[in-house]
């Protein structure tokens, strides 16, 4: 008998002013693109990503991130991109505030008795904007916007047809103390 999976990983999602404050200021990046945008709810920053997890292991990843401590962080996006070998276009800060990958090594350092292990590639925090992107005509900086992340959640990754949907399972809220 085969246990139930879900592709799942940790992300933070922008409150619904700094959604719309993100939507505007790449619009026009994300149209020139000739690509297929993200959808607004679907608009996210991940932290860690787990992959293909059986549903007996979820009590024990909850636990682990309950774990955290951490300040929220300031983030400022401002760096609009493209990679093209998976063809996605995507906006970033320019210079990742310390606690943001701060955050990500504590979170995979939480996960490690669960049995995950960090991935070995370094962490480039990004938001996707477009799949099936080209590359914008100007690449670089552009009017920041502001995100504060107060807090951090699981979620599973659903995929139909060629359509992605992202289920918030569990989230915990950023601060000084210790999350419980």
């Amino acid at each position: 008998m085969t246990s139930e999976r879900k592709r799942l990983f940790f992300g933070v999602w922008p409150d619904a002013g700094t959604r719309r404050a993100l939507e505007k200021a790449t619009q026009a990046a994300v149209r020139a693109s000739g690509g297929k945008p993200v959808a607004g709810e679907n608009l996210h920053l991940t932290l860690a990503f787990l992959h293909s997890v059986e549903v007996e292991r979820l009590e024990g990843i909850g636990r682990a991130a309950a774990t955290l401590s951490g300040a929220p962080v300031e983030l400022e996006l401002d760096r609009i991109g493209h990679w093209p070998r998976s063809r996605i276009l995507w906006i970033a800060p320019s210079r990742p505030p310390r606690p943001l990958p701060e955050l990500v090594a504590s979170l995979w350092q939480a996960l490690e008795p669960c049995g995950f292990a960090p991935e070995e590639r370094v962490y480039l925090p990004h938001v996707t904007l477009a799949r099936k992107a080209n590359p914008p005509k100007a690449q670089g900086r552009l009017q920041p916007v502001a995100w504060r992340i107060d807090r951090f959640a699981l979620a599973e990754s659903i995929t139909s047809g060629n359509r992605s949907v992202y289920r918030i399972l569990e989230e915990w809220p950023l601060s000084q103390e210790r999350v419980s």
